[in-house]
């Protein structure tokens, strides 16, 4: 911003400001006293951060009336507990998650250790029952009525059989030696 000159004369006597005559000077009035000659002559530039006239550049400090940067700050701070909050929670979602993993996971372990247990116990039990139980009987070999050759096998289909092949070899026989004899006396062989 370019400097602003000011070229004082006159100074009032009641509020000791300085003024020029063919300006309009309005003042408090808080003391009685005379309008005073006082040359003066002020450099003012305008501050670039608040926009204020500045008499002396090194010794200005900003009078910003505005609350825009203590609001600034204050919801920066707010932002920054959010997010930690946040964050804390994550954290701890993920501690409750593992936790209730590692339950699991033990609960789980635990019922199997308690199956495998019931298992061996039942695999024990069966095992002492088979020890008290008699020896089986070897199993026998396979048995067909129609080959068996023993004549004292006490089985039904043998017997029946057995009997059958007697009765219709009795009965071929006779038959047989009927149908022989009958041709033999008759001239005619059997056709």
């Amino acid at each position: 911003m370019a400097p602003k000159v000011q070229v004082s004369l006159l100074h009032c006597g009641k509020c000791g400001k300085p003024f020029t005559p063919f300006k309009a000077h309005v003042c408090n009035g808080r003391r009685t006293g005379r309008t005073r000659i006082k040359p003066a002559l002020t450099v003012t530039t305008t501050c670039p951060a608040c926009g204020k006239p500045r008499a002396n550049p090194f010794t200005h400090t900003c009078a910003n009336t505005g609350d825009y940067a203590a609001r600034k700050r204050k919801a920066d701070r707010q932002a920054a507990a959010d997010r930690k909050r946040a964050r804390d929670k994550e954290t701890r979602d993920r501690r409750r998650a593992r936790a209730a993993e590692r339950r699991r996971q033990a609960t789980a372990r635990k019922r199997a250790q308690a199956a495998e247990r019931r298992r061996a116990a039942a695999d024990k039990r069966k095992a002492d029952a088979a020890a008290r139980r008699k020896p089986a009987r070897p199993a026998r070999p396979p048995h067909d009525y129609r080959t068996c050759t023993d004549d004292t096998c006490r089985k039904y289909a043998c017997l029946a059989w057995k009997e059958a092949w007697q009765e219709g070899r009795g009965t071929g026989l006779d038959d047989g030696y009927d149908l022989g004899y009958d041709a033999a006396t008759s001239g005619k062989a059997h056709r």
